[in-house]
């Protein structure tokens, strides 16, 4: 909806105001003093509001909000206008902060490992690639690269979309940086092979690779491809991450007994809340909701008066996954957890989960 309504405006702005008079303006500016791109001429296109049409724009977003309004109680509505009220509030002073744009602060904050430090400049690369091959569509069309014009303003609206969630604060924090990219990156990504391949043809003094630029973007998206799904990481050891290569890692996986569990314990319990890991709060909230979940840390420091739900992964390993939020960045972490048992009674086991009350004194 944000990408129509981004490339909505940007159709009305050029109807109204002629963006691409003073693009071409710009770029004669520019092409008296940079050589190189002097090659480079804007090929004007004929952008008119119609082209988005305004009454499908208009049915698509009552039916959105329809839709979220009363199937899900209003909450994503009510986050939308939450995170549009923080962002406006935030503009004028934690613009590009890292405490505040989570896009910026993954950029800048070290990764986890240095193996996972290289895959992040891959994506930066990657994305270094897809602005230029963006500039280099519009500027030169008629050389072979020719994408209807809608797409090019859906895609101008993706490109809005990412470049906010870096600069913006509160804004991809709000809705995840990875769901902005991935999203993005569904009218995005050919723009990264356009603009590798043009990258390549400036080597002018090794015309080798030059000739051979698709077979080098080709490689490169091989390497991309081995470094997203985890394989480079499960092979080296390195902080795995693909639970489809390791069979062991936990993660939002539930197995049967997990949920034969939650099902008892619907069955069973009284009105207290249950508590349990980051993970297992999952599988707990889709039968008891959400509201009824609490952090399983407020048992083990606390001892408070919950039900306390342990799963499969914490068993066989004797540790909790947690979130830990720091500026805008959050992250999971896993804490051993050794005397739990014996503050705890249990009340039902079945191998794969557990369920616990606290000792009657």
């Amino acid at each position: 909806m944000i990408t129509l309504l981004l490339a909505l405006a940007i159709a009305v702005a050029e109807h109204y105001v002629s963006i691409q008079k003073y693009v071409i303006v710009f770029l004669c500016e520019i092409n008296e003093r940079i050589s190189l791109l002097r090659r480079f001429d804007l090929q004007t296109m004929r952008i008119k509001p119609s082209l988005i049409p305004l009454r499908f724009v208009i049915w698509y977003g009552l039916f959105l909000l329809a839709w979220y309004i009363y199937m899900t109680s209003s909450s994503p509505f009510i986050s939308g206008v939450t995170i549009a009220q923080r962002t406006l509030e935030s503009i004028s002073s934690d613009l590009f902060s890292t405490d505040a744009a989570q896009g910026m602060a993954i950029i800048v904050n070290d990764a986890a490992t240095p193996l996972h430090e290289f895959s992040k400049y891959l994506h930066l690369l990657t994305i270094f690639c897809i602005v230029v091959g963006f500039f280099v569509t519009v500027l030169t069309r008629h050389r072979g690269i020719n994408f209807d014009t809608q797409y090019l303003l859906l895609s101008c609206g993706a490109l809005g979309i990412c470049i906010g969630g870096v600069v913006l604060p509160f804004f991809a924090s709000s809705l995840n940086t990875s769901r902005l990219y991935q999203i993005s990156l569904m009218l995005l990504a050919p723009f990264g092979v356009i603009g590798g391949v043009a990258l390549i043809s400036l080597l002018r003094d090794l015309p080798a690779l030059r000739n051979r630029s698709l077979h080098i973007v080709a490689v490169f998206l091989g390497l991309f491809l081995l470094f997203n799904c985890g394989w480079f990481y499960e092979i080296c050891q390195d902080e795995p991450t693909s639970i489809a290569l390791n069979r062991s890692l936990d993660a939002p996986v539930f197995n049967k007994q997990e949920v034969l569990g939650s099902l008892w314990l619907v069955d069973e319990k009284d009105n207290r809340p249950v508590a349990a890991d980051t993970y297992r709060q999952l599988v707990l909230s889709g039968f008891i909701g959400r509201p009824a979940c609490r952090n399983i840390q407020t048992v083990i420091s606390d001892g408070a008066d919950y039900y306390s739900f342990i799963g499969w992964h914490n068993i066989l390993h004797g540790h909790i996954a947690v979130s830990r939020i720091i500026g805008v960045t959050r992250s999971t972490e896993f804490i051993v957890v050794t005397s739990f048992h014996d503050k705890q009674n249990a009340i039902y086991s079945n191998g794969g989960s557990k369920i616990y009350c606290p000792k009657v004194l």
